[in-house]
């Protein structure tokens, strides 16, 4: 903004923002639309600014529709279609369970230089229960998450309990990882993007950023099973820098759900 453009292109900018950062934002876009700047929105149909003036819509690489803002309508979401549904039922069997707590923390708390990130939290996560943590950004929800993950020095000094076992009671990083499936913007943004996509997914077997071993026959089925599920057969030995976004965030969330048939 500060080179003062003629054209202003943003691709998917609302992503990874609270409710109030996009309501922020979609304000600064109204302003800097009054001002005689042009904007190019690239981003999903629910989050329209109310500035746009014109809507144009890419199926496979084709221009399927360029309109007027008033007379675009947005399309029905599809449903997963069987293949997919058939295909997640074929490779993800009954998990081994050996715990009945997943995670238990117990008056934790996280403070940098005297501020608290995370203030005496209690919580419990019973084995096969499904959790969403919300709140605003710069709550502490991924200082919360890199405790579970191990990647966050101050879990040691705090009661945090994996898999029923306490943190710091002789497991490795690695015994905990081994066990937990995870993708993050972070992760996104710092990858090996020079591996191949089968690759990407198939180091999610090994906790690893990139695949440095041979696989088993086993393994490498498991690994093409993921990639159909995504729909990225066409795309399994490309780099991951040849893929769009979209079809990168597939890919690593391959990666996480490749260990479900274990844990």
């Amino acid at each position: 903004m500060l080179r003062q453009p003629r054209l202003l292109v943003l691709d998917n900018p609302f992503v990874g923002l609270d409710v109030n950062g996009r309501a922020i934002l979609h304000q600064i876009l109204d302003k800097i639309s009054t001002s005689g700047i042009t904007l190019l929105l690239i981003t999903t149909p629910d989050q329209l600014s109310p500035c746009i003036t014109h809507v144009a819509t890419l199926q496979k690489g084709v221009l399927g529709s360029a309109v007027p803002v008033h007379q675009y309508r947005a399309p029905e979401p599809e449903n997963i279609s069987l293949p997919i549904t058939t295909a997640l039922q074929a490779i993800t069997g009954t998990p081994e369970t050996d715990f009945t707590t997943a995670i238990k923390m117990e008056a934790v708390t996280i403070q940098y230089e005297g501020k608290y990130i995370l203030n005496h939290i209690d919580w419990e996560v019973k084995r096969g229960e499904r959790w969403s943590v919300s709140g605003p950004n710069g709550a502490g929800k991924s200082t919360l998450l890199s405790l579970i993950t191990g990647d966050n020095p101050q879990a040691y000094a705090n009661r945090i309990y994996l898999f029923d076992k306490l943190r710091g009671s002789g497991e490795s990083i690695w015994d905990i990882k081994k066990k937990i499936g995870y993708v993050s913007p972070e992760m996104h943004l710092y990858f090996d993007y020079t591996a191949t996509c089968f690759q990407a997914i198939a180091s999610g077997l090994f906790d690893t950023i990139g695949l440095f071993r041979t696989l088993s026959e086993e393994q490498e089925e498991l690994v093409n099973q993921w990639i159909k599920v995504m729909q990225l057969e066409a795309k399994a030995q490309h780099g991951l820098s040849r893929l769009s976004a979209g079809e990168q965030r597939l890919t690593l969330l391959a990666r996480a759900l490749i260990k479900t048939q274990h844990y």
